[in-house]
């Protein structure tokens, strides 16, 4: 009875000691991984290294978590880690979180990582990590962070990485990443945000992304070809599409106006492709748009006026296309519209003066187009506006005074078009103006001395048009300028001299050609006031020899009959 007796207290015995002696065991393992990883990234020089590689608990080491099996979570983000990773690290099979962002981690990531099945969380981004991405790393099946963004990581993505199904969070952008896109990666059931733009993926968009629910799918800058798939309109979940800066080609699907996501699209970019065909007239469904580029592809037709059912719209960009057709006045419906760039394209047909009902706009943009007709006055009611490009159409008629109401202003151009009439004087009244481009018009009249009080300017360009008299002494009050154009019109010296002096880069030469006067038997020429009359010589031509040589004196008086002409320059 007492040999049964021991026999039981001593297994009992064992039971009892065993789960201390794993621990221990466990412990142990642990701790030489820490070391590992510790004599591997110059631990000395980390900026926080508390106990490390002292006796004290390793709950009591810097960054370091435990939890009842082992080390549940090393924390060391930002902590100036320089080296590489240890294979130790995968023997850390308690491990849940492993955060070593922001160092300076070099060399490739250990296969061994992949035995650290607990981890629900990698985040090793922002480091100068290289090699492969290694497949074994598809079997942190309770992964739902994953961060290997911004790194020099390359070759093909695993296909292996579908097997992370309750995945959340999937970052591998910022690397130098090849091959296609694995379909495997749409497996998970809890991904919100998929990053593996600025890459070089290549091949087609998977369809089978479709059927994800991701509320962030960002496959922007890399080499991704063929066309975009319908499929993408099934996305139930998806707030932001990122498809910009690829080699996508074919038509914009319709389909992707019938997403009705749980939280609403907030932003599609396709722009920067090879796009081609009409904008879908679907897209004007998306009424929790905020965002919508489109611009730099090929796409051709006419801008929807369906556009402007979009409410939530503030951001949209259209340039760079081939699109024709007038402005939808739709778009002035676009209330909450802070940019409208629909520049360098074909548009034609006038302005729409609905566009001035936009009063949260910042920049609008319609330049190198067809557009005709006069300048909308209600486009001065758009007093947010910093940036007016208008230049490069075929506008006609005067520049409306109202512009001058827009004291937010800081670009105003409105160059190279058919604009006549005087400049208004009002612009000189819009106290952050830095760049007025009026130039290739066909302005006439003086040049406004208000414009003497846009003490911010910086450029201003009013060359080829047929502006004439005495240049306002006021713009030499312009301290800020750096540029000014005033060639090609119809100027005398009257007032340059000034000029010349205050701007040495001023650029006013050559003028257009004036009349000589005839009185009697003396021929005379007005270039300028009697303040420039001393510093003005002229030479006088019968045909194409000269023949007088006058400083000081306008007039001439010739000694035969002849087809005279006179150049004038001036000293200063």
């Amino acid at each position: 009875m007492k040999k049964i007796f021991t026999t039981i207290l001593f297994i009992a015995s064992f039971l009892f000691f065993k789960p201390t002696l794993t621990g221990a065991q466990v412990n142990m393992q642990d701790s030489l991984a820490l070391v590992a990883l510790y004599n591997n990234t110059d631990g000395p020089n980390w900026n926080n290294h508390d106990n490390w590689l002292t006796a004290a608990p390793l709950t009591t080491w810097s960054g370091i978590h435990m939890n009842a099996r082992g080390v549940g979570s090393i924390l060391l983000s930002n902590n100036n880690l320089n080296g590489t990773l240890p294979v130790e690290l995968g023997n850390l099979t308690e491990l849940v979180f492993l955060v070593l962002n922001d160092n300076q981690l070099t060399g490739d990531i250990p296969t061994e990582l992949g035995n650290c099945t607990n981890l629900r969380s990698l985040q090793l981004q922002y480091n100068q990590l290289t090699g492969n991405i290694p497949p074994q790393l598809g079997n942190l099946t309770n992964l739902e962070y994953f961060y290997l963004n911004n790194n020099n990581l390359s070759g093909s993505i695993p296909p292996e990485l579908g097997n992370l199904k309750f995945i959340f969070y999937f970052y591998l952008d910022h690397n130098q990443l090849s091959g296609a896109i694995p379909a495997s990666l749409s497996n998970s059931l809890n991904l919100i945000n998929l990053h593996l733009n600025n890459n070089q993926l290549s091949g087609n968009i998977p369809a089978a992304l479709g059927n994800s629910r991701v509320y962030d799918l960002n496959l922007d800058s890399n080499n991704l070809s063929g066309s975009i798939p319908p499929e993408l309109g099934n996305l139930t979940k998806i707030g932001l599409l990122h498809l910009d800066h690829n080699n996508l080609t074919g038509s914009i699907p319709p389909e992707l106006g019938n997403i009705h996501s749980t939280y609403g699209l907030y932003g599609l970019f396709l722009d920067h492709n090879q796009l081609s065909g009409s904008i879908p007239h679907e897209l004007g469904n998306l009424h929790s748009l905020y965002y919508l580029f489109l611009d730099n592809n090929n796409l051709s037709g006419n801008i929807p006026a369906e556009l402007g059912n979009n409410a939530s719209l503030n951001y949209l960009y259209l340039n760079n296309n081939n699109l024709n057709g007038k402005i939808p006045k739709e778009l002035g419906n676009l209330t909450g519209l802070q940019v409208l760039d629909v520049s360098y394209n074909n548009l034609n047909g006038q302005i729409p003066a609905d566009l001035g009902k936009l009063q949260n706009l910042f920049n609008l943009q319609l330049r190198f187009n067809n557009l005709t007709g006069s300048i909308p006055a209600s486009l001065g009611n758009l007093i947010k506006l910093n940036g007016l490009d208008l230049n490069s159409n075929k506008l006609s008629g005067p520049i409306p005074s109202e512009l001058g109401n827009l004291k937010n202003l800081f670009r105003l151009a409105l160059d190279h078009n058919y604009l006549s009439g005087e400049i208004p004087s009002t612009l000189g009244s819009m106290p952050n103006l830095l760049f007025l481009y009026l130039q290739n018009n066909k302005l006439t009249g003086n040049i406004p001395s208000s414009l003497g009080n846009s003490k911010t300017l910086r450029e201003l360009l009013l060359a080829n048009n047929q502006l004439s008299g005495k240049i306002p002494y006021s713009l030499t009050r312009l301290t800020t300028l750096n540029k000014l154009r005033i060639q090609m019109n119809e100027f005398t010296f009257a007032g340059m001299e000034k000029i010349a002096k205050a701007f040495p880069f001023a650029i006013y030469s050559p003028q257009a050609i004036i009349p000589l006067h005839k009185n009697n038997n003396i021929l005379s020429v007005y270039a300028g006031d009697a303040n420039a009359l001393a510093h003005n010589t002229y030479k006088w031509y019968n045909s194409s020899t000269l023949v007088a040589t006058i400083t000081g004196d306008s007039t001439f008086q010739p000694i035969q009959n002849g087809n005279y002409s006179v150049a004038v320059t001036n000293s200063i």
